[in-house]
């Protein structure tokens, strides 16, 4: 249907703007199918009722569109569109032009399309072109105003201030279908107020910054005129102070939207701060550039609000209320997930059933539009993070089309120079090119896990572009040298020597990765039947494992992470036994030494373990599975003991990265793994 349609949008165009678009149709009634495509993200309604939300993510280059069935009445209806267009690059954002494209129709007739027919005016409760990052990866918050609320979506209701939309030449009207599941909205949080008084406004250059300064004064439930403590809705009256407080714990880290109701006497001004955790003994709303913070202006009576659009990930509100007196508060997150089925899978040990669980709930906590590396602090699509996403999801709950879509979105992402952007789809650029390498085992384990080989054709194009950026750093030794390139980043773990690591280098760990990718690309030439590029493929490989024996520290016993300076990882050792670089001998020598609490070596992190772990279990898994199922014991149980509810990105938690460390980190559910491995062994 949008073949006919043409792409509208206001006729100026600013960033980070909420567009508001009408289009009144006549019909005899009944069922009808709505298909639109944006850059950005919208809300759908029909006669006043929400019928759909969200937008699959995209390049301006390739195009999906969202489909909806819709019931229409027997005369006038008012299909209705609110579209937010950032319109600026983050790491969850390739912003093209601005536009805007739908039609409605059924039995291959169109009842409607977007045209210069179609009425469009800027949103008056959603506030435009205030161009405020949460933080740069993922691109902007936003502010709303209840007094710009209006019966604009329904039916006759007053269109004030629009007027006919301008036309957008030139872009394509080629699209496909959304090639996952749409997101479902589950019932409000029931979370309590743990904490309430009066602030008093400190200086700062940012609402979040404003709201981590604040004076906090406690107040007894019972002097707020609270009626039962802890529970909402709640009263919240106080005369000292600027204006009233309350923190609600909303119970565990969940991922949705805003929502809240309350009734002032005054229009006044309401802000909210969210997070992960009350360490500072408020929400910390403000880490260095971030600020995690909303606004709205509230009026005078009653206020009702639910997103739409921005997904927090959070498990606590603090909100500022600049006024004296708020009556039957309500505040919390609307959850919204990906329909996937979990299957079943009973431990016999309490502890690793309870690991075994809190790693699922971080699964489905990092999978949404595509698979997240946080929701709290970044949304956007890694191949690493989503590598290890993948295939516990596999074995957790045994979905495969979300996975293939994710692996089709990052095959868009190639650059110039053939290694992949660091995240897809994504407007701003880092990569990390041993994670472009991985994408070639994320496809192989994809193909080898479902047999399905029509992604081997769709993501070449990708993966002979990052061999040939690797093929070009080929050195007279025969290993590859790392990437001096200004704008790359050669980082391997969050650990010392191996997260900003100097360059031009020689890095045991980038050959190794290159090894398996290239081990990993001849099994899916072996799928296709093509033996003589298999055969290529594996023969490079072991030509870079062949050497890798100048990484070979026979004093040591254990590979050096580089050629020119001394440094021992856990994780580079892993790998050189993964890809076969280490002989039998040095495997076991290496497991032997990794296997004491004391080696000597930087340590594998949280989310790299699973390198570990597989190393182990290749050199002797009967042997070293007690060892790894202790360490998971202690490392995952230590979240626990301290009231995790998702696995955190770094054993450090929020005390990582100058205190912004993540406390739901998808590539950290490591146990998922682990576990069915063992349970398939029969060892738990």
């Amino acid at each position: 249907m949008l073949r006919n349609a043409q792409w509208i949008w206001k006729k100026e165009v600013q960033s980070d703007e909420f567009v508001r678009f009408v289009k009144d149709v006549t019909c005899e009634g009944g069922e009808y199918t709505l298909q639109y495509c944006c850059d950005g993200n919208a809300v759908v309604y029909v006669n006043g009722k929400e019928v759909g939300f969200g937008k699959y993510p995209d390049y301006p280059f390739f195009r999906f569109r969202e489909e909806y069935k819709i019931t229409l009445n027997r005369g006038v209806n008012r299909i209705a569109l609110l579209v937010w267009r950032e319109g600026e690059p983050s790491a969850t954002c390739y912003p093209g032009e601005a536009g805007l494209i739908f039609a409605v129709g059924k039995d291959g007739e169109i009842l409607c399309k977007s045209d210069e027919s179609v009425l469009c005016a800027l949103a008056t409760d959603y506030q435009s072109h205030d161009c405020r990052n949460i933080t740069v990866q993922m691109g902007f918050g936003y502010r709303y105003d209840f007094s710009g609320v209006s019966d604009w979506n329904h039916t006759g209701g007053t269109l004030e201030g629009f007027a006919p939309a301008a036309v957008v030449n030139g872009l394509s009207t080629e699209m496909r279908e959304r090639p996952i599941l749409p997101l479902s909205l589950c019932e409000k949080t029931q979370g309590e107020i743990v904490q309430q008084g009066v602030f008093m406004q400190a200086s700062g250059e940012s609402v979040g910054k404003r709201m981590h300064r604040a004076w906090l004064s406690f107040r007894e439930a019972d002097e707020m005129g609270m009626e039962c403590p802890y529970a909402m809705p709640a009263n919240l009256v106080s005369p000292d102070g600027d204006g009233v407080f309350a923190i609600v714990d909303i119970g565990r880290e969940e991922v949705g939207f805003l929502t809240f109701a309350c009734t002032v006497e005054e229009d006044c001004l309401l802000e909210i701060g969210y997070g992960e955790h009350v360490e500072d003994g408020r929400v910390r709303s403000s880490i260095g550039t971030r600020d995690f913070s909303l606004t709205f202006q509230l009026k005078a009576g009653e206020n009702c609000f639910a997103d739409r659009f921005r997904r927090l990930g959070c498990r606590y509100l603090q909100l500022h209320f600049h006024t004296k007196a708020v009556k039957n508060l309500y505040a919390g997150i609307l959850p919204v997930s990906y329909p996937v089925t979990e299957k079943p899978f009973a431990l016999r040990d309490r502890l690793h059933q309870r690991i075994y669980d809190v790693s699922l709930r971080t699964l489905r906590a990092c999978m949404h539009d595509h698979y997240e590396d946080t929701p709290w602090r970044e949304q956007a699509l890694y191949t690493m993070d989503s590598r290890n996403q993948m295939l516990f999801g596999y074995l957790a709950f045994g979905e495969y089309t979300f996975a293939r879509a994710s692996l089709a979105l990052i095959a868009k992402s190639s650059r110039p120079d053939g290694l992949l952007m660091l995240t897809a789809p994504a407007g701003l650029d880092l990569p990390i090119p041993y994670f472009s390498l991985m994408y070639a085992v994320m496809v192989e384990e994809y193909c080898r896990e479902t047999g399905d080989l029509t992604l081997i054709d769709e993501a070449m194009p990708a993966i002979n572009g990052i061999l040939r950026a690797f093929e070009g750093k080929m050195q007279a030794n025969g290993l590859v040298q790392n990437f001096p390139e200004e704008g790359v980043w050669n980082f391997y773990q969050w650990a010392p020597g191996e997260d900003y690591c100097p360059s031009p280098s020689t890095d045991a760990s980038l050959n190794a990765f290159y090894s398996l990718a290239l081990q990993h690309v001849a099994s899916l030439m072996r799928m296709k039947g093509e033996q003589a590029l298999a055969e290529k493929y594996q023969s490079a490989a072991e030509s870079v494992n062949s050497a890798m024996q100048a990484f070979w520290l026979k004093d040591e016993g254990v590979f050096g992470s580089y050629l020119n300076r001394k440094h021992l990882s856990e994780l580079t050792n892993s790998v050189c036994i993964l890809c076969g670089a280490a002989t039998c001998e040095q495997a076991k020598t290496i497991a032997q030494r990794m296997s004491s609490p004391d080696n000597g070596m930087v340590g594998a992190t949280v989310s790299h373990t699973i390198f570990k772990y597989d190393a182990f279990f290749k050199v002797d898994l009967a042997k070293y599975a007690p060892l790894v199922l202790n360490e998971i014991e202690e490392r995952f149980g230590a979240m626990l003991y301290r009231g995790a509810t998702t696995f955190w990105e770094t054993d450090l938690g929020d005390r990582d990265f100058e205190r912004a460390g993540s406390l739901s980190h998808g590539w950290s559910a490591v146990p998922v793994y682990i576990f069915h491995r063992l349970k398939k062994e029969g060892i738990i």
